[in-house]
């Protein structure tokens, strides 16, 4: 059975929120193995779900007062895309960079 537009901005939200959260189980019940990160970012984790959940769990622990919210969620058939801002403090190790890339660290 074919999922609705409507079902597929739930499931896109509800990963989001998995993410922000750092809910690898839902993440893991949400996402197909196959999943396609059209960034190209997992696959330095070795693609797929797996990359997916490495590349979140780094960012969670390198972010970790990191606060997203979804700005808009876009189904186009089987492609569903989230648009989404979010706001952390910089690690301190940017702290150096701070002049030249604009990075603050509090």
């Amino acid at each position: 059975m074919a999922l609705s537009d409507q079902q597929r901005q739930v499931i896109a939200r509800q990963w989001l929120d998995a993410a922000h959260s750092g809910d690898l189980q839902a993440l893991e019940k949400l996402m197909s193995g196959a999943v396609i990160d059209h960034s190209g970012l997992i696959d330095a984790y070795g693609g797929g779900a797996r990359g997916c959940m490495g590349l979140i769990g780094e960012l969670r622990n390198s972010l970790p007062n990191y606060n997203g919210a979804v700005q808009s969620v876009e189904v186009d058939g089987e492609r569903v895309t989230i648009r989404h801002r979010g706001t952390a403090d910089a690690p301190n190790r940017a702290g150096a960079l701070a002049p030249a890339s604009g990075w603050t660290s509090r």
